[in-house]
């Protein structure tokens, strides 16, 4: 799967919930108003690689941002039963954000442990502000960017929770600020059979 980062920080997906026509920002008003009326984010569930996601979404960021420095480990087994369009949606909005607000290199980190896969987002700068941390993830927080609806975050969250995962964020002036995602490997009945299928994928293609 191909996704096409604008050179604005922006994203469109090749697939899932966010490879909408019509831009970014509508796609975000209509996620937020589903979300309000109290229907779930629609997600299309594959066998996928989240290291390969993430890579894609880096790659294409770095494409759009060439004078930015992004960098990338990667570790474990990823494969997930997951959205991948949404994922990288999240990607795309955490490197996104360290971009626009941290100082010097975006740091991504994503490790498959034996229960969930492990996503990070650390840029070094100044501290999120006290006041601003405990409601980062509360819609129409502007802090993201200036351009920005707010929606950002609170989406991506949303979306690592429809996948039952968490999301937290962590920030100091000593440390940095770093955004974790954890999602936990599915485990209901046609999770099995699907990274069963991924897995003779990888193996066909090496």
């Amino acid at each position: 799967m191909q996704y096409f980062v604008s050179t604005d920080g922006g994203f469109n997906g090749g697939g899932g919930c966010f490879g909408r026509q019509g831009g970014q920002k509508d796609a975000q008003l209509l996620d937020y108003a589903r979300l309000r009326q109290g229907l779930s984010l629609s997600l299309s569930l594959a066998a996928e690689d989240v290291a390969t996601v993430t890579r894609d979404v880096v790659e294409e960021l770095r494409l759009a941002r060439p004078n930015a420095v992004i960098e990338l480990a990667l570790a474990g087994d990823c494969a997930l039963v997951c959205d991948a369009g949404s994922l990288a949606q999240v990607v795309s909005n955490l490197v996104g954000n360290a971009l626009q607000h941290g100082q010097g290199a975006v740091t991504i980190r994503v490790r498959g442990e034996e229960d969930m896969v492990v996503l990070d987002v650390h840029n070094r700068g100044p501290a999120i502000p006290a006041a601003v941390l405990p409601r980062i993830f509360e819609p129409f927080q502007r802090g993201e960017s200036s351009m920005s609806l707010g929606l950002g975050l609170y989406i991506s969250r949303e979306i690592v929770r429809a996948h039952g995962g968490e999301m937290e964020v962590r920030s100091s002036d000593e440390d940095g600020t770093t955004f974790v995602v954890r999602l936990p490997r599915r485990r209901d009945d046609n999770a099995p059979q699907l990274l069963s299928t991924l897995a003779l994928a990888r193996t066909a293609s090496g």
